[in-house]
């Protein structure tokens, strides 16, 4: 389950879950695994092409139950869409 926390650490290591595994303390280590950065990875992109306008009802409906079914909470929801919102903003200021 993606939480508040979780989030926080993926922010902190900018998505880099290489970083993560160098540098990362055993407690942040015990926090978020693998497999939680692979599901933050591929919310945020469904939530990028959803803000591009690039799919469908469906794929929007199916997205919506995603995120609610992998995050805790609300205020993970926020948190995941205000990641989302930075690294899109880094993307269209690099390209």
């Amino acid at each position: 389950m993606i939480t508040a926390d979780k989030l926080k650490l993926f922010e902190k290591y900018s998505g880099d879950i290489d970083a993560w595994a160098r540098i990362g303390s055993k407690k942040e280590q015990l926090i978020i695994m693998d497999n939680d950065w692979y599901i933050i990875d591929d919310l945020i992109q469904d939530l990028n092409l959803i803000r591009k306008g690039i799919t469908s009802e469906d794929f929007q409906d199916k997205f919506k139950l995603k995120l609610k079914t992998n995050c805790d909470s609300e205020e993970a929801i926020k948190k995941l869409e205000s990641i989302a919102n930075k690294i899109n903003q880094n993307l269209k200021h690099d390209g």
